[in-house]
């Protein structure tokens, strides 16, 4: 799938705000899942031999031709692409609502911690550091570490 196929289903579901981090799981599902898809609609399209063609073209990594060949084998694939993208944008809809409400609430909880850190003044490193007592330091072979959480 072309990047601009999948811009236009993340626009679509209206998720072209999310952070890049936050949308890269999204375009990778929704990128596999058209991969699939298509995958499928061009094997009913086409013949085993011709679909056998088809691969060869994307295994040698030569797209050019691949998609070349698609062209010609199957004159409708933007077609059959644009249904697919409709029919996966139709299915991510009711999600993508519920994607950008939690993405919101992230940036909100974020913000809040954030605000929360410039408030707290900083601790005295020296007053808080301890030392074991002798022959008890932890990782020394045989003896358990001094932490009560180990």
């Amino acid at each position: 799938m072309n990047q601009e196929n999948i811009d236009a289903i993340i626009a679509g579901l209206g998720l072209s705000d999310l952070d890049t981090e936050q949308k890269e799981p999204i375009v990778a599902a929704i990128t596999d899942l058209l991969e699939t898809r298509m995958s499928d609609v061009l094997s009913k399209q086409m013949s085993d031999s011709q679909y056998a063609e088809f691969e060869k073209f994307l295994k040698a990594g030569d797209d050019a031709a691949a998609w070349q060949y698609i062209s010609l084998v199957v004159p409708n694939y933007n077609d059959l692409l644009q249904a697919e993208m409709d029919k996966v944008k139709s299915e991510f809809a009711t999600q993508a609502s519920e994607l950008v409400h939690a993405a919101n609430e992230h940036r909100q909880a974020v913000q809040e911690l954030a605000q929360l850190d410039l408030e707290q003044p900083a601790e005295d490193t020296q007053a808080t550091t301890a030392t074991a007592p002798a022959g008890t330091a932890s990782g020394s072979a045989g003896t358990p570490p001094s932490s009560p959480l180990v």
